[in-house]
């Protein structure tokens, strides 16, 4: 079907002190990206998960890898990094 996108689906989440991590999958793909947003500093980035064995480390550590974030709050701000 044309024009027809499947929802990407959460695998895992976690929250805690304020701040939510969402593991996420695309149907049809191995891609998978993780989601973190603190409530408290209103604070949003997502990071892509580069490789599939790397999924759990993003998922448990991901201020580790905010280097990589594809997406961060100012550019949601902006409207930049969304569909």
């Amino acid at each position: 079907m044309e024009g027809f996108r499947v929802l990407d689906r959460e695998l895992n989440e976690r929250k805690f002190d304020g701040i939510t991590v969402n593991l996420m999958w695309v149907p049809g793909t191995d891609q998978t990206y993780v989601t973190v947003f603190d409530e408290k500093e209103n604070d949003y980035f997502q990071v892509i998960v580069p490789t599939p064995d790397l999924a759990t480390q993003v998922f448990m550590h991901p201020y580790s890898f905010r280097g990589f974030a594809d997406v961060t709050a100012q550019e949601v701000e902006h409207g930049l990094g969304t569909e």
